[in-house]
């Protein structure tokens, strides 16, 4: 990446599964560790501003890479969750050259590549983070 790029979280909000939410508490997620079974969720959004421009910058980040072989995985869902990563980063020519990777996922692919990238799947029965 760019040495001189710079982030950080402009917002998050994290939710547990007993219904204990938090804003601006940080990034909380899997096991709460509080008292009984429950699990953090969190959503945030970064400022990629300093990244206008840099398309190259991220297709060169090694977790690009990653995304890309995650297309060809046999489960399903990491297949979506890739198609839905690199759709948020625009990177729809590779999401084109592994259409074929993507069977089954085809209705969805098509949502992503005209730039409609559905809500995260609810983790829990009261999940409202979606």
């Amino acid at each position: 990446m760019d040495p001189t790029f710079t982030y950080g979280v402009k917002e998050s909000h994290s939710y547990r599964s007993d219904g204990t939410n938090c804003d601006a508490c940080g990034l909380r997620i899997g096991n709460s560790q509080a008292k009984g079974d429950t699990y953090n969720r969190s959503v945030f959004n970064v400022d990629y501003t300093p990244l206008l421009g840099k398309t190259a910058d991220i297709l060169a980040h090694p977790v690009h890479q990653k995304l890309v072989h995650a297309l060809a995985d046999r489960r399903s869902e990491v297949r979506v969750a890739a198609a839905r990563a690199l759709g948020a980063l625009g990177d729809h020519e590779s999401l084109r050259k592994h259409r074929h990777a993507l069977r089954g996922e085809q209705a969805e692919l098509d949502q992503i590549l005209n730039g409609q990238i559905p809500p995260l799947d609810s983790t829990w029965p009261l999940d409202n983070t979606t």
